[in-house]
C-alpha cells in the first residue's frame, strides 16, 4: 500500500513542482528586467524545481529497487541483487500491540554506479541509501501509518552529490482523507562545478476527492528554504493550496493555487488557474516583483 500511494501521489508532487522549471526558458525571453535581475529572479524557481525533482526521483528509484527486492526469489534472504543495486535487509522488528513492522535496508548502488530509469528519466546512481520502513496499525484498526526515512551516504545521481534526510509518511484513517507528508532536512545538492543548493522542505498532500483513479483530486501545501547555486538564500511558500486533478490529463500540473518564491529583494508569484482544465494547454500566470504580469502555456 505504501508503495502504490507514494508512487501515485509522488508523481503529482514531482511533476507539479517540475512545471516551474519549464518557466525558466519561457519567462526568460519575456521578463522586462536586466539580464542580472532576470537571472536572479528565475534562479529562485529553477533551483527550487531542481532540488525537489532530485529528491522525488531518488525516492521513486528507491521504491522501484525495493519492490524488485521484495518480489525476487531471494526476498526471504538478507541480501539480494536487483537490476541496479544490492539490497540488504539489515533488521526486521515486529511488535504486537499496537501492530507494527520495521524494516531497515541498505541499498548499495556500488562505487561505479548503475543505470536506473523511472518516469522516463534514466540516470546513473552510485553510493548507498540507508532506509527505514515502518508500518503502524492502531489497536482499533482504524488508522494505518506508513513511514519511510532515507539517509544518503556518498550518494550520487549523474555525478550530482545528494545529501540529507528525507522522510515520507502516508496516513490512512477511517473517515479521513488520505494524507502524504514529506520532509527534507539538511538537503544539499553539490554539482560538478563545485556549486551547491541547500534545502529544507515540508510538503503535505491530501487526497480531497475521487473514488476512481481518474477522478482523484489532490491538495498540496508546503514551504522550503535554503541557499541557491549563486549563494543567495531563498524561500518558497505555497500561499494558496495547489489543486491537481487527474481528469485534466497526465501532465499533473496544478489547475489552481499559488506559489511565492523570494530571494533577497526579488520575488516571483506563480498562479496555476481557477480550477478548470485548460483546453488550450496548461496556462499559468506569472507575476514578477517589478510589477510585470503575463501568462505562460507550459504545454508548448
Amino acid at each position: 500500500m505504501i508503495k502504490s500511494f507514494i508512487y501515485r501521489i509522488g508523481v503529482v508532487l514531482l511533476i507539479g513542482i517540475c512545471a516551474c522549471s519549464e518557466l525558466d526558458e519561457l519567462v526568460n525571453a519575456d521578463a522586462p528586467l536586466t539580464d542580472v535581475e532576470r537571472e536572479a529572479e528565475l534562479s529562485i524557481v529553477s533551483d527550487d524545481a531542481q532540488a525537489d525533482q532530485e529528491y522525488d526521483v531518488v525516492e521513486a528509484e528507491l521504491d522501484f529497487v525495493i519492490r524488485q527486492f521484495e518480489e525476487s526469489s531471494n526476498a526471504r534472504s538478507s541480501t539480494s541483487e536487483t537490476t541496479c543495486a544490492v539490497v540488504t535487509l539489515d533488521t526486521v522488528l515486529y511488535n504486537v500491540s499496537p501492530l507494527s513492522i520495521i524494516n531497515e535496508y541498505t541499498v548499495d548502488f556500488g562505487e561505479e554506479g548503475c543505470e536506473s530509469e523511472v518516469f522516463g528519466i534514466t540516470r546513473v546512481l552510485r553510493g548507498k541509501l540507508h532506509v527505514v520502513d515502518e508500518a503502524l496499525l492502531s489497536n482499533a484498526q482504524t488508522r494505518l501509518s506508513l513511514k519511510r526515512s532515507i539517509v544518503f551516504e556518498s550518494f550520487y545521481a549523474n555525478d550530482v552529490k545528494v545529501e540529507g534526510t528525507r522522510t515520507t509518511r502516508a496516513i490512512f484513517e477511517e473517515g479521513q482523507n488520505d494524507l502524504l507528508i514529506s520532509t527534507l532536512k539538511g538537503g544539499k545538492l553539490t554539482f560538478f562545478d563545485g556549486s551547491s543548493i541547500t534545502r529544507d522542505a515540508d510538503w503535505t498532500i491530501e487526497k480531497v476527492a475521487g473514488e476512481s483513479f481518474f477522478e482523484e483530486e489532490f491538495s498540496i501545501e508546503g514551504n522550503a528554504s535554503g541557499q541557491k547555486r549563486d549563494g543567495g538564500v531563498y524561500t518558497m511558500e505555497v500561499v494558496s493550496p495547489l489543486i491537481v486533478k487527474r481528469s485534466c490529463g497526465l501532465a499533473w500540473i496544478p489547475v489552481s493555487g499559488e506559489k511565492r518564491f523570494t530571494s533577497s529583494n526579488h520575488s516571483i508569484q506563480v498562479n496555476y488557474g481557477d480550477g478548470t482544465c485548460d483546453d488550450e494547454g496548461y496556462v499559468v500566470s506569472v507575476s514578477l516583483d517589478d510589477g510585470d504580469y503575463f501568462t505562460v502555456n507550459l504545454s508548448e
